[in-house]
């Protein structure tokens, strides 16, 4: 639409009939007016709009756009001044119908929220998937000190208690205990190290899993404690270090809580082998319970069973005794 210097409608195609319809019926020579004060009252626009339908009916010096609503349509709204010998002559009314781009516009935009919001989502379930890893290694790392440091401090005091009885009559015996204290105490130390450093404390596969069990049952029996180490089978070649040292970290925390809590002077330690599955069979003449209450030692246990597919049992006599039965798939 073209409007003349006078403010009257000089020129307009059929598409802006078409687009102000049957309401606002525009001719030529129509005063420019008319379609502001039109647009004013039905079409729908931000604070910026309004200057520019100002200046339809008043002209401007300026060129202007706004967008504008009008019968659920969007539209680009520009004012366009015509100058001569830099006075005003006229202006120009463009109406460009922008309802597809800001369709896919507001398409984009849902789309875009939609990612915002899945990446949040995201972002919290990583933050917590991180939580959980870092409370499940917290939890490791407590069980391997646990564990580790159990056993040695157990072996510890029952080394000193020993010497120190024997102190006085058997000085030879006594030094003996001292020394072997000492070294249990160094290896104790060396293990809460590689636990600290996020290494096992011990790496073990085939026949140094026997070994390694012999030379910790001979630290438990120096303390007095009688313990028969059987084996039946030997060794699968499949046998992983991750499974023998869940094995071993078994029969550790099995004979401390002989010695610690039992107070057993004879633990039986079976291992049958097979290339399919391995049962571990361990039972004390200590004391025993009528109900068994689990704490971090028997929950460990477990937890470290559970983590290669294996399953454990405990069981009481009641008064005495106390027995353990492990199977670990192979």
């Amino acid at each position: 639409m073209i409007v003349d210097y006078e403010g009257n409608i000089s020129y307009f195609n059929q598409y802006l009939s078409d687009i102000l319809t049957d309401k606002c019926k525009v001719r030529l020579e129509m005063d420019a007016s008319e379609i502001s004060l039109f647009l004013s009252l039905n079409a729908k626009y931000q604070e910026d709009g309004k200057k520019v339908i100002e200046a339809i009916s008043k002209g401007d010096f300026e060129r202007l756009k706004c967008e504008v609503e009008l019968d659920s349509k969007q539209f680009q709204l520009y004012y366009q001044p015509l100058f001569e010998e830099r006075s005003l002559i006229g202006w120009v009314i463009s109406f460009i119908d922008i309802s597809e781009q800001k369709m896919i516009q507001n398409k984009l935009n849902e789309q875009n929220q939609k990612l915002s919001d899945t990446n949040a989502k995201l972002l919290v379930h990583a933050k917590t998937v991180e939580e959980l890893t870092a409370e499940k290694e917290r939890n490791k790392i407590a069980a391997e000190i646990h564990d580790s440091q159990g056993h040695c401090l157990s072996l510890l005091i029952a080394l000193l208690e020993v010497g120190n009885l024997t102190l006085e009559n058997d000085i030879s015996m006594a030094k003996d205990k001292f020394k072997l204290a000492s070294e249990v105490a160094k290896q104790g130390l060396a293990e809460l190290r590689n636990t600290v450093s996020n290494f096992a404390a011990v790496n073990l596969s085939g026949n140094r899993l026997i070994e390694s069990i012999k030379s910790m049952a001979e630290g438990f029996m120096a303390v007095g404690i009688n313990i028969d180490f059987s084996i039946r089978g030997n060794p699968p070649e499949s046998l992983s270090e991750e499974i023998s040292t869940v094995i071993y970290y078994t029969c550790r925390e099995a004979l401390t809580n002989s010695l610690r809590h039992g107070e057993a002077s004879n633990v039986n330690v079976m291992l049958n082998l097979s290339e399919k599955v391995i049962n571990i069979y361990i039972f004390d003449n200590g004391k025993g319970c009528i109900s068994i209450l689990k704490g971090n030692g028997l929950k460990g246990m477990e937890s470290r069973i559970s983590s290669i597919n294996g399953r454990i049992s405990f069981g009481s006599g009641g008064e005495k005794g106390f027995s353990i039965h492990a199977e670990i798939p192979v």
